[in-house]
């Protein structure tokens, strides 16, 4: 926001302003479910990893993407993640989204547990000439279970938004 000359666009996958939902905002997740979140990793990060991955990953992944997902969390030292989730879901960045002046193309995908269809398109709502492109892709990490239509759609903002 502070040097918008540094970018010529943005492509968000999977965005939500604020993780919290709050009253009409549906960023993804109530206060008493993000403590649970927080408290399984601080008890059993292994269970926490083995837990989330099929939530993230979504209906359709395959179960061996699954998998090595939950092996890329497990990889991670459980301390610094748990910093890191803390932070990221109690983060609150509603107010600031109107001073992105850059074209923005938020890539969202249909049941994300993460953030939800709803949390994309409040970002979209609020950034003037965004692109918002509901993908067919299921879960938080597209990148993993649905790569062509993820790099379909960035090649397609690299083009300016010409169909490919």
């Amino acid at each position: 926001m502070k040097r918008p000359d540094l970018f010529a666009s943005i492509i968000m996958i999977g965005p939500s302003a604020h993780y919290l939902n709050d009253g009409a905002y549906k960023g993804g997740f109530e206060q008493s479910e993000i403590d649970a979140l927080m408290n399984m990793m601080e008890r059993n990060y292994k269970e926490w990893a083995r837990t989330l991955a099929p939530a993230a990953m979504g209906r359709e992944a395959d179960q061996e993407l699954t998998a090595d997902f939950e092996q890329r969390l497990t990889r991670n030292d459980a301390l610094i993640t748990r910093q890191f989730a803390e932070v990221t879901f109690q983060l609150d960045r509603r107010e600031h989204i109107k001073y992105v002046k850059v074209p923005v193309t938020i890539l969202q995908t249909q049941e994300d547990m993460i953030a939800p269809v709803e949390a994309g398109r409040y970002i979209h709502e609020r950034i003037t000439g965004s692109r918002f492109v509901l993908m067919d892709a299921t879960g938080h990490n597209p990148h993993l279970s649905h790569p062509e239509e993820v790099i379909k759609e960035i090649r397609r903002n690299l083009r300016g938004g010409e169909k490919i």
